[in-house]
């Protein structure tokens, strides 16, 4: 007898038929209640794998929202300049000082540059702007440094 297919089962099975019944056809519904019932367990297997990796996957979302929050909690903290324990107005003393201490070596620099260059001209330039610079510079630069103890010895 030739092997029916399922739908021709199903169509005697709900009309009330009745199904052939013969040795090889029922070792072929044997084997095909078998080979579902052995789907049937790999996919509830699958089924309950897909659900842990779903609740991994919702475990580590979780965490990864928790990290965002506490990253976007945490204040903002500018970082200081320097790492030195003295006042603004002590660093501003300080570089008031380097920045003349600087201004007289490049002045220093340039004149010994031009006289090893023989280049009297520019020598006396550089000599003539020095006597008319330097003086102002120092007394700034001595008065940003008075103010500033003045300011901290009133601290």
């Amino acid at each position: 007898m030739p092997m029916q297919s399922p739908i021709t089962v199903n169509a005697h099975l709900n009309t009330g038929a009745a199904v052939p019944a013969s040795s090889a056809d029922q070792e072929a519904l044997t084997q095909l209640l078998e080979q579902l019932q052995v789907v049937q367990s790999v996919n509830q297997q699958m089924q309950a794998q897909n659900q842990q990796i779903q609740a991994q996957l919702l475990q580590l979302q979780a965490q990864l929202n928790a990290q965002k929050q506490a990253s976007r909690s945490r204040s903002f903290q500018p970082v200081p300049l320097s790492n030195s324990d003295h006042s603004n107005y002590i660093r501003l003393g300080f570089r008031a000082l380097k920045w003349l201490f600087l201004f007289l070596v490049g002045f220093s620099i340039a004149c010994v540059v031009s006289a090893s260059l023989r280049a009297p001209e520019v020598v006396a330039t550089l000599t003539s702007l020095m006597s008319l610079l330097l003086a102002p510079m120092v007394v700034l630069t001595l008065c940003i440094i008075i103010g500033c103890a003045i300011l901290e010895s009133l601290r």
